[in-house]
């Protein structure tokens, strides 16, 4: 069965079993769904064409070069970074002296959307968007990686880096 939504541009065709990964898809472009039963297709997205991002970058550039001005490393990042270990090292100091609940409730709010921005900042970080050189990118990740239960900032960059030249192999 394939499904076309017309939406994106690029022409990406993902096999898939489970029904929220065609409405994943969907939004893509074109979705093979194969509802194998077998265990090693039914459970990721395959796609048939170039790897995606690069695809869909050289589209977006070649509709709107006006971008590129937009590119490159974000300034604000170590900045960024430094802010929010310090409200994580400052929360560690407060929770001592807080009640159960309230621990429990600024943990879930406040550290958790904390530490969910210093994984998206290592992912910044992982593509050089952080700062000019990759020594600077790598010492923020470190930075960021502080309040992080599990050391993973300088692991993350080569296993993300094969999955961005591998995202389409079988």
């Amino acid at each position: 069965q394939v499904i076309s939504s017309g939406v994106a541009p690029c022409d990406v065709t993902l096999t898939c079993s489970a029904r929220p990964c065609e409405r994943f898809a969907n939004a893509m472009g074109s979705v093979r769904s194969d509802h194998s039963d077998s265990t090693e297709e039914r459970d990721f997205l395959f796609a048939d064409n170039l790897e995606p991002h690069a695809t869909r970058r050289k589209e977006i550039l070649k509709a709107h070069p006006e971008i590129t001005k937009l590119m490159g490393p974000e300034w604000r990042t170590k900045y960024l970074v430094a802010a929010t270990v310090a409200l994580q090292i400052a929360l560690a100091c407060f929770a001592k002296s807080w009640s159960f609940w309230t621990f429990v409730a600024v943990s879930y709010v406040v550290g958790a959307t904390a530490n969910h921005s210093l994984f998206l900042a290592i992912h910044e970080l992982a593509h050089n968007l952080g700062a000019k050189s990759a020594s600077t990118n790598k010492i923020i990740g470190m930075v960021a990686n502080l309040p992080i239960v599990f050391p993973y900032c300088i692991t993350f960059k080569p296993y993300h880096m094969a999955h961005h030249r591998n995202s389409t192999e079988r």
